[in-house]
């Protein structure tokens, strides 16, 4: 768009409505060209890298739910430049992966093209909304100078022992013809196309994360992580301490072994039960069970392990015809198969109490006088609920896994030197339960880098998890031919000080990249063995409807609409002044409204600054808006910024104009919020370029007026809230304006005072 000068001589009259449009194109086109938010690998200043859990570009696009957790990381990347650091703050496409491949199915297009367009949309909207993302450093996971370091990472664990094959029961899509997480089985459907879901025994690909198991747990407590987060993780990994024994079994050779955190109660122990999944069930049912029991498992409808652990416990499932012998009584116990059970709790094998038990009728004794009594049959372990991590699909759109069978050498890894192994280009891809992979003769067949004889290349590839499991990696030298990143550049902006995304990626994308990391760390690769410092979980902005936004529910509100019609300022305010950034949010599109009057009156202020000595006043209101302000952003509670812009506006329309100065740090203190606004005010007052470039403000210090502190205000010896306030003020003064503060004001109306405590930058305690 060409850009208009915008004359400075304007008559006032005429300053009413922020011509968002004209602003918009003209600083997003400048600051893209003059790669403005670049951030430069040879800096002195202390870095910062600030990331949002990059997104799946999906041919809807961006939707205003994203737009809240972009504008809150792009406050913080803003902000931070103008407090001095080197920022980086950078972007990419999770490109691989299912939703691309079906879609490019449906539509008979070409994955590689869907990819680079919906990438197009995703690079767009973004740089409309403003987000100050340095470009140079886009990544795309599908594209072959990215895949190369995935393979590479695959085999850096396959030679270290961490990644194996194995055969292991698994859910399998009947219409995605793939495996798919428990987590994507919804009432024996998947989520994602509803066809059925089946349990099948497939050769598959593994990540032994359960080597990592208690360094994934007790490295949590150093992380300033939520609580919830890292309670989630604590779960997903269970560890449990106990005793573990062998049994012997009764009609057939060999013994289980079971796992217990009670061995006291054993004396009362019913029977059994075994999960299906367990590897070794085939050596424990008898003959004569053997067809009930596969036919019990046959007929298992794939679930959630969540409602299978809801399910009712007790003598369920199908019986074995074995028995395994209690230790403590020396009676015989039935062993039997239930869906109730699963291979992460204790391995799959559960001692049941009788249904009636009370836990008064147990027949506790001393545990170590139970260990004594089972000697040798018994000794302390431990157990986790994790599994190690299942990579493998049979799909196409993936990167391939970079191994060669060969019937003479078995599995070997494709040498480092011919990575990448290439996506080979395919027409049909339909998923036929076979791996399209395999369809492809020029892919499939090659020779053996071990004895040069003639062998197979892997045809499953990659799940996209392995992908995003280093990809905030990348970002510290994503142009590297060479090497994943070089090592002084990963210890140089890595780890990531601030990340931010859904919650829903507790412990799948976040416990991925802990184990990750955690394995570079211990091959040399980097210096630091924890990814995220520090984590922020948005909330969702649901559709008007009150649902979850999505393309199913027709209910997503796109971004460009929204600043087309309000701008993007006023779309960045009305996200963020929505609530904490924590919490869920309902959309109102005609609630903007308010946010894009207030864009209009920051607009309008240009009329009023006038070059007069500033009054104390205005300097004390200032100091506090700077406080305010800086923590707000500090502690991520952007809704009390916004608040505080509009009070400061309020104040600003009561004394009838602002000094240059005080106009100059209030759009200064703006910018990160509303960065194009303030843009082309700080242009039109005659200050170089960028206001962006320009340094964060501190509070003036002036004859007569006090610092402002902050001050815990309690009602009744409870906490409602801190207010800013001037040192030198009496408890008279500082009540008089707690009650003409909106926040205060309502709280204390009617109230009879009795009494106040005030201790002057501590505490103002008001008793009724």
């Amino acid at each position: 768009m060409v850009e208009r000068k915008i004359r400075q001589d304007k008559e006032p009259e005429h300053i009413d409505k922020f011509p968002h449009i004209e602003v918009e194109m003209k600083w997003m086109n400048r600051w893209v060209k003059d790669k403005l938010y670049k951030a430069h690998d040879d800096s002195e200043k202390s870095k910062f890298f600030v990331l949002d859990m990059y997104p799946y570009p999906s041919g809807t696009g961006l939707h205003v739910g994203h737009v809240e957790g972009y504008t809150a990381t792009d406050i913080l990347s803003r902000y931070k430049r103008m407090q001095g650091f080197e920022v980086l703050h950078p972007m990419g496409w999770d490109a691989f992966g299912l939703p691309t491949e079906n879609y490019a199915i449906k539509t008979g297009k070409n994955p590689y093209q869907i990819t680079v367009e919906n990438a197009d949309v995703f690079r767009n909207q973004c740089i409309r909304t403003g987000f100050s993302i340095d470009w140079d450093r886009e990544i795309d996971t599908s594209k072959e100078e990215y895949y190369k370091w995935t393979q590479k990472i695959f085999l850096d664990l396959y030679e270290h022992g961490l990644a194996y094959k194995a055969e292991s029961p698994v859910n399998w899509c009947t219409g995605c013809k793939t495996v798919i997480a428990n987590e994507q089985v919804q009432e024996g459907h998947c989520e994602r196309c509803d066809s059925a879901v089946e349990l099948k025994n497939i050769e598959q690909w593994f990540f032994k994360i359960t080597d990592y198991a208690d360094r994934l747990l007790e490295d949590l407590e150093g992380l300033d992580w939520p609580e919830s987060t890292r309670e989630r993780q604590k779960n997903w990994i269970g560890r449990t301490e106990g005793t573990e024994m062998e049994l012997d079994l009764v009609s057939t050779e060999g013994n289980l072994r079971i796992f217990t955190t009670g061995p006291e109660s054993l004396g009362r122990s019913s029977h059994i039960t075994i999960a299906p999944e367990y590897p070794d069930l085939d050596k424990i049912v008898v003959e004569s069970q053997k067809r009930e029991v596969a036919e019990y498992i046959s007929k298992m409808t794939p679930q959630s392990e969540r409602k299978r652990k809801r399910q009712k416990q007790g003598k369920g499932g199908v019986f074995t015809g074995n028995y395994a012998v209690n230790p403590l009584s020396g009676e015989r116990m039935e062993i039997w198969v239930a869906d109730h059970v699963l291979m992460d709790e204790y391995g799959g094998v559960r001692v049941e109490l009788p249904e009636d038990t009370k836990d008064s009728e147990i027949l506790y004794e001393d545990r170590e006088t139970i260990l004594n009594k089972l000697g040798d049959k018994a000794r302390p372990a431990v157990r986790y609920k994790l599994r190690d991590w299942l990579i493998s699909r049979e799909r196409y759109w993936g990167a391939p896994i970079p191994i060669i069978h060969c019937e003479s050498c078995g599995d070997q890894a494709v040498p480092e030197e011919q990575l990448p192994v290439l996506l080979p280009k395919i027409d049909d891809f339909s998923p036929t339960g076979v791996p399209p992979l395999a369809k492809s003769k020029e892919f499939l067949y090659t020779t053996c880098p071990h004895c040069g004889g003639k062998a197979e290349r892997e045809a499953k590839t990659l799940d996209t998890f392995v992908d995003s499991a280093w990809y905030y990696l990348r970002f510290a030298d994503p142009h590297n031919r060479d090497e994943l990143a070089h090592k002084g550049l990963l210890n140089q902006w890595l780890p990531v000080d601030v990340y931010v995304g859904g919650a829903d990626h507790a412990t799948g994308h976040l416990l991925y990249a802990r184990f990750i990391t955690k394995v570079l760390y211990d091959l040399g690769q980097i210096d630091f063995n924890e990814p995220f410092s520090k984590l922020t979980h948005q909330g969702l902005i649901l559709g008007e409807d009150g649902r979850k936004m999505s393309k199913r529910w027709g209910n997503i509100v796109n971004p460009i609409d929204v600043s087309n019609e309000y701008g993007s300022d006023a779309l960045r305010i009305y996200e963020m002044f929505l609530g904490p950034l924590e919490q869920s949010k309902i959309w109102d599109t005609k609630a903007i409204t308010g946010s894009h009057r207030f864009i209009d009156r920051v607009w309008q202020l240009q009329q009023k600054v006038r070059e007069e000595k500033i009054s104390q006043e205005e300097t004390l209101t200032t100091n506090i808006l700077i406080e305010y302000v800086t923590k707000a952003i500090e502690s991520g509670k952007f809704n009390i910024a916004v608040s505080e812009f509009m009070k400061y506006i309020n104040f600003i329309d009561k004394s009838g104009g602002i000094g240059r100065q005080s106009y100059e740090t209030f759009l200064k203190l703006l910018a990160p919020f509303a960065p194009f606004i303030t843009e082309e005010l700080w242009e039109r007052v005659g200050n170089q370029y960028s206001i962006h470039r320009s340094l964060w403000p501190q509070t003036t210090i002036q004859e007569g007026i006090g610092r402002p502190v902050s001050l815990p205000v309690m009602i009744n010896n409870k906490v409602v809230g801190t207010f800013l306030q001037e040192e030198r003020l009496t408890d008279k003064e500082i009540l008089a304006l707690l009650k003409a503060d909106e926040r205060f004001g309502s709280r204390l109306e009617g109230l009879e005072i009795k009494k106040i405590i005030f201790k002057p930058g501590k505490v103002f305690n008001i008793l009724t």
